[in-house]
């Protein structure tokens, strides 16, 4: 019976996702100016940066109460630029992860919730610290997700 119980576990939580359920894409467009800006002319995909999809945990009191993620698109005003943003890319990463995750830690309790463009500025915030000059022209964000754990 025990042994049934074990492969019963094994079974269930070796197929589970490491998530419950998938993050919500979201349909909108974040640039550093309004929403409804005009297109920018002459892009190319070499103008984008791409990075790895965030999940940043949010820790207090040594648990994670949630999770924050977002993926994220750096446009650069040209390719060359877009080059210069992926020679620093780990420490850009980097920045806007301890940022992010600093401030989620400072502002978390069980009514917060963080919206798309708070996590854009912290972004942009991260990305002028790093990047020399104006490298970035707009920030592009999905599938923004928020997922809090419950209380036990």
């Amino acid at each position: 019976m025990l042994k049934n119980w074990i492969l019963f576990f094994i079974l269930i939580f070796s197929t589970v996702p490491v998530y419950a359920a998938d993050p919500p894409t979201l349909p909108n467009r974040g640039s550093r100016g309004s929403h409804d800006d005009p297109p920018h002319n002459n892009v190319t995909p070499d103008h984008f940066v791409h990075l790895k999809p965030f999940d940043i945990p949010v820790l207090q009191e040594d648990s994670v109460k949630g999770y924050v993620g977002v993926t994220v698109t750096l446009e650069a005003h040209t390719p060359e630029e877009a080059n210069k943003i992926k020679d620093v890319m780990p420490r850009v990463r980097s920045e806007i992860l301890v940022d992010i995750y600093s401030i989620m830690y400072l502002l978390w309790h069980p009514d917060f919730m963080p919206d798309i463009e708070m996590i854009k500025s912290y972004i942009q915030k991260s990305t002028d610290k790093i990047l020399e000059g104006d490298l970035v022209s707009a920030i592009y964000t999905k599938d923004f997700y928020v997922r809090k754990e419950p209380v036990p």
